[in-house]
């Protein structure tokens, strides 16, 4: 998906993206229209999130469907694992998160707005999946609307504020790197 021009004008949530590939992370939000296989990537681990329709039946690993619906948890799993989808009634819009195993790993969390999270010693991705929100983290003051993201560095804290809900991925691997990464 193209990135697009920050309302407030800023540039920030435009290098988001950009950093998460230098950490070894990737997010996509896409529209999944059809059923069928997932694409495998060794090493890697995923996890997805349902923003927008009625759901998905994800087999991984010839285990049984687990259903992902907007109201579920996020699922995590290997993507190296075989992954097949089925629609549960019409195409949705999700949310892939994905880590290179052993040397980054994440963990995403639904959210509602108002959010204050406290200091941590990782990054996080805050990603708005509806509503208007207001993100304040370390000396910065953001605007987020639907699918957008920010990047905020280890050690701020983080205030979110307005209408809406988010998801915060938070990243796990070599702080060096993280913090060099932001600053």
């Amino acid at each position: 998906m193209e990135e697009r021009r920050r309302r407030n004008g800023g540039d920030r949530r435009l290098s988001a993206r950009r950093q998460c590939r230098q950490l070894r992370l990737a997010y996509q939000h896409g529209l999944v229209a059809e059923d069928g296989p997932f694409s495998v990537f060794p090493g890697v681990d995923r996890t997805l999130s349902v923003l927008e329709g009625n759901g998905i039946d994800l087999t991984v690993d010839g285990r049984e469907a687990t259903r992902l619906t907007q109201q579920s948890a996020p699922l995590a799993f290997p993507a190296d694992a075989p992954t097949t989808a089925r629609l549960v009634d019409g195409p949705i819009r999700d949310l892939n998160v994905m880590s290179r195993r052993g040397a980054f790993s994440h963990l995403v969390d639904d959210r509602s707005a108002p959010m204050l999270d406290s200091h941590s010693d990782h990054c996080r991705l805050v990603f708005c999946k509806r509503g208007d929100l207001h993100v304040s983290s370390g000396n910065h003051d953001d605007t987020l609307g639907p699918q957008d993201a920010l990047l905020c560095a280890m050690g701020e804290v983080i205030s979110v504020t307005g209408e809406g809900a988010l998801i915060v991925v938070t990243l796990h691997g070599p702080e060096h790197i993280l913090s060099r990464q932001n600053k």
